[in-house]
């Protein structure tokens, strides 16, 4: 009996004992301390819309460079349109043509046109026979041989006849239209040809119709942009601390992929817009100088811009504000990680913020590769990856 229990002892404690497999599985990973990369389109670097640079132990710096945009200023760019329908009957111009003020771009051939340049025949003809009339009165009058009445009449229908002239040849000059001369009284058929011509000088840009299409008064037919009425449109963090007021001087330079030297040129704040925009940055209209020639419009620059920052500040380790964001109420970084187009949030403790820098407690370390500009997507990808 006592060796009946000792047998089933043994084996429910050989039952019970974790298995060599059981005890060797890895851990369950915590998901607030695995490591979390962030994976995006390489060529997205290469053409600037993610840019780094260097956390430097340094003196902050008295400005601060902030993105921007070149754009045609408000008598830069200009539509071609029509105020009557027809179809295309010529294209004068190709895209990229440089074109002057008053220059026929296209034609037209209208109905509407038509319809209005035989309505000034017709009213030429009446005020014709109006005249005439008045005139034969007052010949009448001086052998008294007409009544007064019968002058008022006919002096009353000459200026009827000429104001309905002169409507008449109004609204065909304002479609475009020209008035059929004498010689062409005679044709069959009214002329119907518009001509469009270029409002500025500049370069077409955009054409939005082909030879033969329809066209209708409420669509633009071409766009004309103005190759020396151009502005920049800077966009300035609210939490920047900067002089940012009208006259003053700043720098710009064209947007690359890295901070590598560029060629700069001048330029204004011709207003502040005091308006803070959807991204938390208040608009900054630029007026650039001469030297600005080369930057065509649509292309992105930077644009230089004075800060309140102290002169006797000692070094200490920066980076621009821009690349620090807010994740989960922790002031985040990326740093660039292995391949290009890897980054690696990392949090940090915030100093005091100087100028266009921050200073950077802990968290970073001098020589770290960090993102300055593309910092929102950084943030969409990194929570987006962990919803999945």
């Amino acid at each position: 009996m006592k060796r009946a229990l000792l047998l089933s002892f043994i084996v429910v404690a050989a039952c019970s004992k974790p298995s060599t497999e059981s005890a060797k599985a890895t851990p369950r990973p915590n998901a607030d301390t695995a490591p979390r990369v962030v994976h995006v389109d390489p060529s997205l670097i290469t053409d600037g819309r993610v840019r780094t640079a260097t956390a430097e132990v340094r003196p902050p710096r008295a400005e601060a460079w902030i993105p921007g945009e070149i754009v045609p200023s408000e008598r830069g760019e200009a539509d071609v349109t029509a105020l009557s329908s027809g179809r295309v009957a010529t294209l004068d111009v190709a895209l990229g043509d440089t074109v002057k003020r008053g220059q026929v771009v296209l034609t037209l051939d209208s109905p509407e046109v038509g319809r209005a340049s035989a309505e000034v025949l017709r009213t030429r003809g009446r005020a014709v026979l109006a005249q005439r009339a008045l005139s034969r009165q007052l010949d009448l009058d001086s052998q008294q041989a007409t009544s007064k009445a019968a002058i008022d009449e006919a002096r009353a229908e000459d200026t009827s006849a000429r104001a309905d002239l002169m409507a008449a040849r109004t609204l065909l000059a304002s479609l475009g239209g020209y008035e059929a001369q004498d010689d062409d009284a005679s044709s069959a058929i009214a002329p119907t040809r518009v001509a469009l011509r270029s409002p500025i000088d500049g370069v077409v840009t955009q054409r939005f119709v082909a030879l033969g299409a329809p066209v209708t008064s409420d669509h633009a037919l071409l766009h004309i942009v103005s190759s020396s009425s151009r502005i920049a449109i800077a966009k300035l963090p609210e939490t920047l601390d900067a002089a940012a007021t009208a006259g003053t001087r700043v720098r710009v330079r064209p947007r690359t992929t890295s901070t590598e030297t560029a060629k700069e040129c001048g330029g204004v704040v011709l207003s502040n817009l005091g308006v803070v925009d959807e991204a938390r940055t208040i608009p900054l209209r630029i007026g650039l100088d001469d030297t600005c020639d080369a930057f065509a419009s649509g292309r992105y620059v930077e644009v230089s811009i004075p800060t309140h920052t102290s002169a006797d500040a000692g070094a200490m380790l920066l980076v621009p504000l821009t690349a620090v964001t807010d994740v989960r109420g922790s002031p985040t970084v990326f740093v660039a990680e292995g391949a290009l187009g890897s980054f690696a949030p990392r949090g940090v403790r915030l100093g005091p913020s100087l100028g266009a820098d921050v200073v950077i407690e802990s968290g970073l370390a001098a020589g770290d590769l960090v993102v300055i500009d593309g910092v929102v997507l950084m943030k969409g990808e990194l929570l987006k990856n962990e919803l999945q």
